[in-house]
């Protein structure tokens, strides 16, 4: 039997160096690749939505109509400041959603709602963004885990968390209301 040298011997074949556990290792962390083409994707099309509210101005009209509209009706230009916080907010990660709806939504709510509160609410809807399909990051997450669809587990999680869309309008209207009805002596700031 011819002897081999220190170097041939340390050198073997890269199948026997790979152990059965790593071999089970790689092949979840290529399913967890697999699943996350579909959060990839919905962060894409989130991408475009932004791309294409800033490139046509639509952002900073939205602002003036949210006053006009505001000036007749407090829990409306709530109701749509919610509604775009919601689009903003999708498949985005939290401070690039608190900067994107601040710079965009929360402007919109100079009507007597004091800024740390338009600042809060703006930010309030764009994390709930994160429950609402079509994106629904966090419904996609739960959806893997689950291995369930993750629409459906996005519209449950939407039915699940409707009087967390209803809850923040109301304190400003009803005390909107009160002002205007005479039940406070001075309007909020």
């Amino acid at each position: 039997m011819p002897s081999r040298s220190p170097t041939l011997r340390s050198m073997r074949p890269a199948s026997s160096a790979i152990s059965p556990a790593s071999r089970g290792r790689s092949s979840r962390a290529i399913d967890g690749a697999r699943q996350a083409i579909a959060v990839g994707i919905a962060c894409a099309i989130v991408g475009v939505i932004i791309g294409v509210l800033t490139l046509t101005g639509a952002a900073s009209n939205f602002a003036g109509f949210v006053l006009d509209v505001g000036l007749k009706s407090l829990f409306l230009s709530l109701f749509l400041t919610m509604a775009v916080c919601l689009v903003l907010g999708m498949g985005i990660p939290t401070i690039p959603n608190y900067i994107i709806t601040s710079a965009i939504a929360a402007p919109a709510l100079k009507l007597g709602v004091p800024l740390i509160v338009s600042h809060m609410f703006v930010f309030y809807f764009g994390i709930m963004a994160d429950l609402t399909p079509p994106v629904a990051l966090a419904a996609f997450a739960a959806a893997s885990i689950a291995k369930a669809s993750p629409m459906k587990i996005g519209w449950k999680a939407t039915h699940i968390a409707i009087a967390g869309f209803t809850f923040p309008t109301l304190p400003s209207t009803i005390q909107r209301s009160c002002c205007k009805a005479g039940r406070y002596s001075t309007p909020p700031t």
